[in-house]
């Protein structure tokens, strides 16, 4: 096993070893290698060996991969209640992107040496040129921040005697597909501090630098960008292709949705001037499972949308405005297309007068429990819930097409609400004790960073890009996400927020992470220099910061 400790080959080190294990999520055997890999690193330092109780190899409960948390604290020399948690995921998206490179993508000095076969933009391969910067899959998101992470934990035992925090580490695995490591490490951080008294004050997270412009340069933020993912479902009407223009494919009604909302800017949420990214389509698919002489009559998006200030219930009815008004226009086009094929000499049917109408889930649901009655209700639920296959969403899309069914109504029509998973924006609020404590921190900081490091680190508002922050704490209470829980199909069973957890906990947030680009793309990168030789020094000084 390679030594340990907080010096600038050590980390160099652990950030290759670290990116060469393809932990891409979910994997049970590579994520469990990755974090007991960190595991083994942490466990050669002196502190560790005589306090092993403070390593912990966690398991995630009820997680069919099997996957672990790792939970890493090194105590102040005085007994405190204070703690703060530095935390990142070890889990990668997948390398398909690379094309032929891919199986160089976890050798980060290897990938580094070939990237240069492929088709660079500008940017990157001027960052190749120059020496300066890493490349390989997780090097940026988020394997350097962690090992930064790991290497301020291991010097901090020399520090113990005037350290006025203790200080965690948390590694996750799962946060680029559900997030469930998070959401299963609230709870055992809850038990922490009701077993050991312990009390998490902050939590900071690792990410690398992210966003569109100006975004990929030396950061901290203040808060996390939420993101929800909003499913509509169209309900058309059936008919045989020979008699076309009497019926409406649902197909229609996705694509009116899709080229009403897709990448709209002025449909964007909006925080301090800067706006964050609207809806993009996440997938779409008719809910037809084989070949049929029929347009589609049911049809399914999801999509993806970033808030900052917009809650689930105001979102949801935006949604469902959009789903009317696509509805409304597929109608119209079916009949202005049905009045000119008419035209071309073809015996004219009598044409539907249709009207658009859209349901949330959670009007749906409640209709098919009045019309079968509670008992009857929760039978088929379950049921539905049984025979469906696939990941979460597809289990809670079937789930829709059942109750649809049940509901007896006939299109067109449509069905809103929300697909797992979600991610509560968190604004910084000075009004909050902890949250002005983290401004004023962050402000010596980055005076720090220029003073020391000639480094120009700029403050923003939100992450940019979706990460684990958003759990750190849930300002509005469990009544702010209401609306969400009551419209995702299944909620309880295929999916639940820990928002007792997250709301009791309370925790500060902040991001502080390495200098990088491209994330999930083949030219994904990390600034070297900095995330070796400032990065460290800057977390170590903002923990001391953070001390009471």
């Amino acid at each position: 096993m390679a030594s340990f400790g907080p010096d600038r080959d050590s980390l160099y080190r652990l950030i290759l070893d670290l990116v060469a294990i393809p932990s891409v999520s979910p994997c049970g055997r590579t994520e469990r290698a990755v974090m007991r890999l960190l595991r083994d690193r942490l466990a050669g330092l002196a502190y560790f060996h005589d306090r092993p109780g403070d390593l912990r190899l966690l398991p995630w409960e009820g997680d069919a991969e099997g996957r672990e948390i790792l939970f890493a604290l090194v105590r102040a020399e005085e007994a405190v209640a204070e703690t703060v948690l530095l935390m990142g995921h070890l889990d990668v998206v997948g390398v398909d992107v690379c094309g032929p490179l891919a199986p160089l993508a976890f050798d980060a000095e290897g990938y580094t040496s070939a990237v240069g076969a492929a088709d660079l933009s500008q940017q990157a391969r001027a960052d190749l040129a120059s020496g300066q910067w890493l490349f390989g899959r997780g090097v940026a998101d988020m394997k350097t921040g962690v090992a930064v992470f790991a290497s301020v934990l291991a010097d901090l035992p020399s520090r113990r005697e005037t350290l006025r925090t203790n200080v965690a580490l948390l590694a996750v695995p799962d946060e680029e597909a559900n997030s469930g490591g998070m959401v299963a490490a609230l709870p055992l951080l809850r038990r922490f501090c009701d077993e050991e008294g312990l009390r998490f004050t902050t939590c900071v997270d690792g990410e690398p630098s992210i966003g569109t412009g100006d975004g990929n340069r030396a950061s901290v933020h203040l808060g996390a960008v939420g993101k929800i993912n909003p499913f509509v479902y169209f309900v058309g009407r059936e008919t045989h292709l020979g008699e076309y223009y009497e019926g409406l494919n649902a197909n229609l009604m996705t694509a009116h949705f899709d080229v009403l909302v897709e990448g709209r800017p002025e449909l964007a949420d909006c925080l301090d001037g800067e706006a964050f990214t609207p809806f993009a389509s996440l997938r779409h698919r008719d809910r037809r499972e084989q070949y049929c002489c029929s347009p589609s009559d049911r049809s399914c998006s999801y999509y993806s949308y970033f808030t900052a200030t917009v809650g689930p219930g105001e979102l949801l009815e935006r949604v469902r405005s959009l789903a009317a008004e696509a509805g409304r226009r597929a109608i119209d086009q079916q009949r202005r297309s049905a009045e000119a094929f008419f035209l071309l000499g073809k015996p004219e049917a009598a044409l539907p007068d249709w009207t658009m109408t859209v349901h949330t889930y959670e009007r749906l649901r409640e209709t098919v429990r009045a019309r079968l009655g509670d008992e009857a209700f929760k039978a088929e639920e379950r049921r539905l819930l049984e025979r469906s296959c696939g990941d979460e969403r597809d289990r809670a899309l079937a789930l829709v097409d059942g109750l649809v069914t049940l509901s007896g109504e006939r299109g067109p029509f449509a069905v809103v609400g929300y697909l797992m998973p979600c991610y509560p924006h968190r604004v910084h609020d000075t009004s909050r004790g902890r949250d002005r404590t983290v401004a004023e921190a962050v402000a010596s900081l980055v005076a720090e960073a220029r003073e020391r490091f000639g480094v120009d680190l700029r403050i923003r508002s939100l992450y940019e890009g979706v990460c684990d922050l958003s759990y750190c704490s849930l300002p509005g209470g469990a009544a702010s996400m209401a609306s969400y829980e009551a419209n995702v199909p299944g909620y309880g069973r295929l999916y639940a927020l820990p928002l007792e957890e997250m709301a009791s906990l309370d925790m500060a947030i902040v991001n502080l992470g390495p200098i990088g680009r491209d994330a999930h793309k083949l030219s994904e990168r990390v600034h070297l220099g900095y995330a070796l030789d400032v990065l460290p020094a800057l977390v170590r000084s903002l923990v001391e910061k953070l001390a009471p």
